[in-house]
């Protein structure tokens, strides 16, 4: 097994497809774990709070550099970054009166991208919002659904406490499919679960929300403490939103002993920012009901301290099976069944127009 140490230094990027191609030819999926193709999902940019009122900031994401300005209303757009009149990035410009100045000839654009200089074209306006303290973008011309909430957060009013921010060296549907891969449960983290698991979907199939319950093993002083408090039963779930967002809820309608008061929950979101040669940076956010008072205080600090050792320990493990991976699902078990069904439903995502491929896939 490779040490710590060892697993910083080896490549981070998608070398190995290129080998073994004739030996162990690899299977292309449709959208699942292609670094030339980007899936229509929300895409996180930066903290609110880097982006003043009459200020802009353009961002390079995927294959595509937008312009994003905050109007005087505090209200945000978001524009393709480069003037049509010569080029220069929007980024570099000023908002004056609601409207974006390019620096160069001084030429303004509204929120809508409109320039009076040119009658009969626009730039592109991309869906932007705020959520849990940060800006997010959406990779097409409309955005059929709203950055998510976790399971059983939907209709909560919530707050997101960024925990960190973290390359990940392989394709984030990886990352995805990690979070509902039954078998690795037992390999990797000691966890010898026997997982039921339902999908729900939504927003057109474009997110969806694997149930997923077992019993709970009792190998351990921590796993015997975990059985008596929930009474023997484990559940979570898994919301996969666009492709590029991942959100697990932790102890879902879990109660005490299985009949006694409810037990409290944690939601973890991860959001993936993908480049081209498959590494993504990757936000990870605590989402958590927004509670008043001291209790309330309490709760959130100790979910906080959870939330950051649960990361860490499941971080630790996962990431010694990246090194040097292929991700090739050519000889599946029954135990894959999730990760199939996952990888399927993936394939059915929609496409942004800033992928490589795009339209070769239209």
């Amino acid at each position: 097994m490779l040490s710590n140490k060892e697993i910083k230094r080896v490549d981070k990027d998608l070398h190995t497809y290129h080998e073994n191609i004739h030996t162990q030819p690899i299977s292309k999926e449709k959208v699942f774990n292609r670094s030339d193709l980007l899936t229509c999902g929300w895409l996180p940019l930066c903290p609110s709070s880097k982006l003043k009122k009459n200020t802009v900031r353009s961002f390079s994401v995927f294959n595509q550099r937008v312009a994003v300005f905050r109007k005087t209303d505090g209200s945000l757009s978001a524009l393709d970054a480069f003037c049509p009149h010569m080029g220069t990035d929007l980024g570099n410009g000023k908002v004056i009166n609601n409207q974006l100045q390019c620096y160069l000839h001084q030429w303004k654009f509204d929120e809508e991208g409109h320039c009076s200089k040119l009658k009969n074209k626009k730039l592109q306006k991309y869906p932007v919002e705020e959520k849990y303290g940060y800006i997010w973008i959406f990779p097409d011309s409309t955005a059929p659904f709203t950055v998510p909430s976790p399971p059983g957060l939907e209709n909560q009013e919530v707050e997101g406490i960024h925990l960190f921010k973290t390359k990940l060296f392989v394709h984030h549907h990886i990352l995805m499919a990690g979070g509902i891969d039954l078998q690795h449960f037992k390999s990797v983290h000691n966890l010898d679960i026997n997982f039921q698991y339902d999908v729900s979907v939504s927003d057109n199939n474009q997110n969806f929300i694997w149930g997923l319950k077992g019993n709970l093993p009792q190998n351990s002083i921590l796993q015997k403490i975990a059985h008596y408090i929930t009474g023997g039963i484990f559940k979570y779930q898994a919301l996969f939103s666009g492709g590029s967002i991942t959100s697990l809820t932790y102890g879902n309608d879990l109660y005490f002993r299985n009949k006694g008061f409810k037990l409290p929950t944690t939601s973890i979101l991860w959001a993936a920012t993908p480049h081209h040669n498959g590494v993504s940076d990757v936000d990870i956010f605590l989402v958590l009901k927004k509670e008043k008072g001291l209790i309330g205080f309490v709760k959130k600090q100790l979910k906080i301290l959870f939330a950051l050792i649960l990361q860490i320990a499941l971080k630790d493990d996962d990431v010694k099976a990246f090194p040097h991976m292929r991700y090739n699902v050519t000889n599946p078990s029954e135990g894959d069944r999730s990760v199939l069904d996952l990888i399927n439903r993936i394939n059915s995502v929609h496409l942004s127009p800033w992928g490589e491929n795009f339209k070769e896939k239209i």
